[in-house]
């Protein structure tokens, strides 16, 4: 009748009892108004509660992204006995509960004292540390020891399975009773680890503001809509969509970050339209340059109709310096997609373990025709591992060794296998390879390699080089006899086959009469020249305010191009200094340096550019100048025979009804090889190739990462110079102060490699500095002991 509360009492250890609140006309609540679906419903089936007091059974509340909880309370009657009565928040923990479907306890069950009830009437809010610090004046949690089952002794935030309300007269009490009212209101996490400043997007935000977010559209739509009957909170909701194209929101937010710590990127989403498909979130690591070292990738979203809640985790990995979160919409394949996403958390979950997993078992290698597959046998006991497959033509002892290639790097658990493609300069020719594979655990916990037992024995593909040799008679003009004439291989890019043996094409290319590329490469001291000759039924160039989405929509030769020795492992981001990555895309007035803001390196009718469309095919040639390529810290190239770079051609698609789709050098590049190089193809300079018991003579200076890091007790640190010097390399504390001196003497050109075995030093973090000549450079390593 509007004016009773039911009660169920359950009798077992003690005595427990459940409310279920229900609307009170005479009630004050905290903001003076009422929300009429709490009002009676006799059956309470339709789903509505005036506050939730434990999740969907079997589920578990995640309260990890916040520190403290805090209510609001109004004493409209204090107690009659006063001193007496105290309220307890108790909390059940089922970070123990294996199976909490099926489980009816209280887990780990924790609770506070709350002496409250005695004070004058008026609004007051309580708040608490989500923390077991034994407090009895309100200060934070207590595990109960009598109730509930045992667990870690910890407050496991990220499995809270309900929450409790207890009123306690003398906490045994005395036989007697007390009488009183308090209303109780607003239940809210609070203290919250979101280090996002505009989650909800109810902040004024604008691209390039520095703070909140940015959105980058390839094609689509990314931006803030005011609706509060669409947003899942308050009045505004991200919408993003995209159709066979692109468009992310990104956060601007400086948000610091560092190795190891896990982080957790989460929302509320819904679709808007479409079947759900194209959805992803993205966490990117970067290093004090603004580099991305590091990358979730695209993760893919379950989306429907209804508002839920997504989340993805990555590890920081080594040199993080800050973290961006990323909304992605994206979609291939000509159906539209339109997504709603609100109340977003970015937090940092901690560092976790440093135990090291075991060797990887049973690394073998199968021979195929030009490539090897290699495999091996997942660790037992990890969970959410990956593994680091490498590729040696001479015995692994170190994977970190000069002449050993990352093959694979972050393979998932339960693949067990990774193709090593074979390549060599120009020719086919027969080919050793030794494996090692090395397990990282969910905290990036290296262990050591697993090896291969002998060499697997197969052919290598021989592919084109980029020349040493431009053609004497060079001239910007179209016309590439010279390139022709000139015995340089050329690379090729088509539909059934290229230079690499690994035809991929991006959307859709019919044939090689649709689109086919041919390619020719070199570089002296002072210019890198490109020429390419384009078979396309259909040549649509472009024009600025043509009505595409952008030049990546039209008929564009794009290069993607490392210059520097590449290592054993391929950057994750674009990086600069000594080994810069670049992007080159080649329109019809002129040849832009993408990472550079977009700089102009050669203008179409110039004795170092031509560019013409003939409808169908069409042509570029152009030489461009090794100094103006070079910017910011950049080191400038210098080629020498027998370099292996990575380099990614790729030809993009328009027959004249917009972008159609891109024919592209590597098996392992989705349409992303402008995020990462670690999807480029690789090729060398000149003729010759660098063998395992040769060497390149360095041309720059160069200090690496020690490895391992973090170490105990023996790390190894590398430095190459390119000129005999002084030089002297020492180790620092977080004080500044000098612990160590590892060289201080004359040294001649080459590549060094010092080990360092701390036995006095305590664990903590350290720096090492080299000097030689005028180079300066400062790593961090971590002892831990």
């Amino acid at each position: 009748n509007n004016n009773t509360m039911t009660l169920v009492i359950e009798c077992g250890t003690g005595v427990f009892w459940t409310f279920k609140l229900v609307a009170d006309d005479s009630q004050q609540a905290l903001a003076e108004t009422w929300d009429a679906t709490f009002d009676w419903d006799a059956t309470f089936d339709n789903g509505i509660a005036l506050m939730e007091m434990l999740p969907v059974h079997g589920e578990v509340w995640d309260w990890s992204g916040y520190d403290s909880i805090s209510f609001s309370y109004y004493n409209s009657i204090p107690q009659s006995l006063v001193g007496r009565v105290h309220l307890r928040l108790n909390l059940s923990d089922f970070g123990a509960v294996a199976d909490p479907a099926n489980y009816t306890g209280l887990g780990e069950y924790y609770y506070s004292f709350l002496y409250i009830l005695d004070n004058a009437s008026g609004w007051n809010t309580i708040t608490m540390p989500l923390e077991r610090n034994d407090s009895w004046d309100g200060g934070g949690f207590n595990l109960t020891g009598w109730a509930g089952e045992a667990g870690n002794g910890e407050l496991d935030t990220d499995a809270i399975a309900g929450f409790h309300l207890e009123f306690s007269i003398s906490g045994g009490g005395d036989g007697d009773y007390s009488e009183g009212t308090i209303i109780l209101d607003n239940f809210t996490l609070s203290g919250t680890k979101n280090v996002l400043s505009n989650p909800g997007f109810e902040l004024a935000d604008a691209t390039g503001d520095g703070s909140g977010w940015g959105a980058a559209i390839g094609g689509g739509h990314a931006e803030v809509v005011t609706d509060a009957s669409v947003a899942y909170n308050g009045d505004n909701y991200l919408s993003i969509g995209t159709t066979d194209n692109w468009a992310v929101y990104y956060t601007e937010d400086n948000i610091p970050a560092q190795y190891g710590e896990t982080w957790e990127f989460s929302g509320y989403g819904k679709d808007l339209g479409g079947d759900g498909s194209g959805a992803a979130f993205k966490l990117d690591a970067k290093d004090a340059d603004g580099n991305v070292i590091g990358s979730t990738n695209d993760v893919v979203l379950a989306m429907t109709n209804d508002w839920e809640n997504h989340s993805i985790e990555y590890v920081a990995p080594e040199g993080t310096v800050t973290i961006t979160a990323v909304v992605v919409a994206s979609r291939w394949d000509g159906v539209a997609c339109d997504f709603a996403f609100d109340d977003m958390f970015l937090m940092n979950v901690g560092i976790l373990d440093v135990v090291p997993p075991a060797a990887v078992e049973n690394v073998s290698a199968t021979p195929y025709t030009y490539y090897n597959l290699v495999t091996w046998s997942d660790n037992d006991g990890e969970e959410g591992e990956t593994y680091h497959v490498y590729g040696s033509r001479s015995e692994i002892t170190d994977v970190t060794a000069a002449g050993v290639d990352a093959i694979a790097a972050s393979v998932l658990e339960g693949s067990q296998a990774a193709v090593h493609y074979l390549y060599s300069p120009l020719e086919d020719e027969q080919q050793n390879w030794y494996y090692a594979v090395v397990c990282s655990d969910a905290s990036l916990n290296v262990g050591e390699p697993g090896l291969s037992a002998s060499a697997i024995t197969n052919t290598a593909k021989g592919i084109p080089t980029i020349s040493l040799t431009p053609p004497a008679a060079f001239a910007a003009d179209g016309d590439l006899s010279e390139w022709y004439d000139s015995g340089i291989v050329p690379f090729e890019l088509g539909t059934t086959d290229n230079s690499w043996g690994t035809p991929h094409i991006i959307g859709a290319v019919t044939d090689d009469i649709d689109l086919f590329g041919t390619i020719f490469l070199a570089v002296d001291e002072d210019y890198l020249y490109v020429a390419a000759d384009v078979i396309d039924d259909v040549y649509d160039g472009y024009q600025a305010g043509d009505g595409t989405g952008g030049w990546w929509e039209n008929d564009v030769l794009e290069l993607f191009i490392g210059l520097y020795e590449q290592p054993g492992t391929k950057h994750i981001g674009m990086m600069r200094g000594d080994e810069p990555d670049y992007k080159f895309f080649f329109l019809e007035t002129h040849v832009v340096n993408d990472f550079n803001g977009q700089d102009t390196l050669a203008v179409n009718g110039t004795e170092n550019y031509y560019h013409e469309g003939f409808n169908p095919d069409w042509v570029v040639e152009a030489k461009l100048a090794l100094d103006d390529i070079a910017f910011g810290d950049d080191i400038r190239f210098n080629a020498v025979d027998g370099m292996r770079i990575p380099i990614e051609p790729t030809l993009h698609d328009n027959d004249g009804a917009g972008w159609e789709g891109n024919l592209v050098g590597s098996p392992t590049n989705n349409d992303n090889a402008w995020q990462t190089p670690s999807v480029w193809s690789s090729t060398w300079i000149g003729e010759g190739e660098v063998g395992v018991g040769d060497e390149i003579i360095p041309f720059t200076y160069a200090l690496h990462q020690n490895y391992p890091n973090p170490f105990n007790p023996i790390t190894n640190i590398q430095f190459t110079i390119p000129e005999q010097a002084d030089v002297k390399l020492r180790i620092y504390n977080v004080l500044g102060r000098q612990v160590d001196v590892l060289v201080n003497e004359t040294l001649p050109v080459g590549h060094h490699k010092i080990l360092w075995n701390p036995k006095n030093l305590s664990s903590g973090v350290y720096f090492y500095k080299l000097e030689a000549g005028s180079f300066i450079k400062t790593r961090k390593m971590i002892l831990l002991k």
